[in-house]
Order: C-alpha cells, then structure tokens, then sequence
C-alpha cells in the first residue's frame, strides 16, 4: 500500500464523513488517484530480490 505524502481530504470506502487523512498514513486505495493529482503519494517499490523470485517461480 502507499503512504501519503501530503494531507488529504477524504472520505474512504464505508466513512460516512471526509477526514483529514494526514502525511505518512497509509492511503486508502479509493483515494489513491486524488493523492496523485497532489503529488501527495509515495508509492512503495517492491525489493529487487522478490521480483527475481516471482520470476524464477514462473519458468
């Protein structure tokens, strides 16, 4: 999943109400593309090594 970099106004899936989701939080998938437009999104990149396994395992 990926972090926030900026806050953000929400509402996730199944909150009633928007929130202040703020900076370092995981970011709830729904609202990944607003954080984009902000440039407020930190995406994780997976370790090199388990892209070589996932690799190796499907061969």
């Amino acid at each position: 999943m990926a972090k926030l970099t900026k806050d953000l106004f929400g509402a996730a899936n199944g909150e009633v109400y928007p929130r202040v989701h703020a900076a370092g939080e995981e970011c709830p998938p729904e609202l990944e593309d607003a954080a984009r437009e902000i440039d407020g999104l930190e995406v994780e990149e997976p370790a090199p090594d388990a892209d070589k396994a996932a690799k190796a395992g499907k061969a």
